[in-house]
């Protein structure tokens, strides 16, 4: 079976996060979290070298303009 491109990434990910035929704006954490973990989960083509294929969770309470708010990024990196 063909592996997508990382050019394919954002539309997948995109796919992922309407599956439940919801505008963007309306989705929920969980909603966000489920369609993170299914993205994760999909093979890309990517060089056969470690690393080369991540996930990157990143979070903290953080005060840039104002109160301190909670803040979640999920990131899934390519080596190009």
């Amino acid at each position: 079976m063909r592996k997508p491109s990382t050019g394919e990434a954002v539309w997948m990910l995109k796919g992922e996060l309407k599956g439940e035929w919801q505008e963007l704006a309306d989705l929920d954490t969980e909603d966000v979290w489920l369609a993170c973990l299914r993205f994760g989960r999909r093979p890309f083509d990517v060089p056969d070298t470690p690393d080369a294929d991540g996930l990157l969770v990143q979070y903290g309470t953080h005060s840039f303009d104002g109160s301190p708010i909670f803040t979640l990024d999920l990131t899934r990196q390519f080596e190009m």
